[in-house]
């Protein structure tokens, strides 16, 4: 992501506090998550992700805390905490209402909200020992979002979908590679 994006971000954030908007400082440091993770820089990325979890539980209002829910499985994802990823999925799933959620529907690089949370859940799954439910998960995802017909959506929930798929046909070559054999 580019210096210039975070600058942007960055003078968005001060603007926003100075004018006290819950609505807008939450877009802001959602952009400024996504910029640092994408950075790689996860431990920042996590911060931003616990003050926009923080801001939306102030508001109280259920789209706010369902972006930052997923927020808060993709940064925990990217750190290695799949079992953070996997509840914060979870209440970002269980929190979702269809047509509700407005400009908060699409977030995070333009990926529908209920896309994203099924995507990163079905990953923490699959890296927590449950294959079956993450192949469920996968295939929500898949599903939500070619009933949108949103083509981002659906190659973002294709590609963790695939991620899961290649992971288990490895893991099943490993196995019979090693069945009935002692190690």
């Amino acid at each position: 992501m580019s210096v210039e994006a975070e600058r942007v971000h960055a003078r968005a954030r001060v603007l926003c506090e100075q004018v006290g908007e819950a609505p807008q400082r939450l877009l802001v440091l959602a952009g400024l998550c996504v910029i640092s993770y994408m950075r790689g820089e996860t431990n920042k990325a996590m911060d931003l992700a616990e003050q926009l979890f923080d801001l939306a539980r102030e508001t109280h209002h259920s789209p706010h805390l369902m972006m930052a829910h997923v927020f808060m499985a993709e940064v925990s994802f990217w750190r290695g905490d799949f079992c953070a990823a996997r509840h914060h999925g979870e209440e970002a799933i269980r929190l979702y209402e269809p047509g509700l959620y407005g400009e908060y529907e699409y977030l995070s690089a333009f990926v529908h909200a209920q896309v994203a949370g099924l995507s990163y859940l079905s990953v923490a799954l699959f890296a927590l020992g449950y294959p079956e439910q993450a192949l469920t998960r996968c295939r929500q995802a898949v599903a939500l979002a070619r009933e949108l017909s949103h083509p981002f959506s659906e190659a973002t929930a294709l590609l963790w979908a695939g991620f899961v798929h290649s992971m288990l046909r490895a893991c099943g070559r490993i196995t019979s590679q090693f069945s009935g054999r002692r190690v």
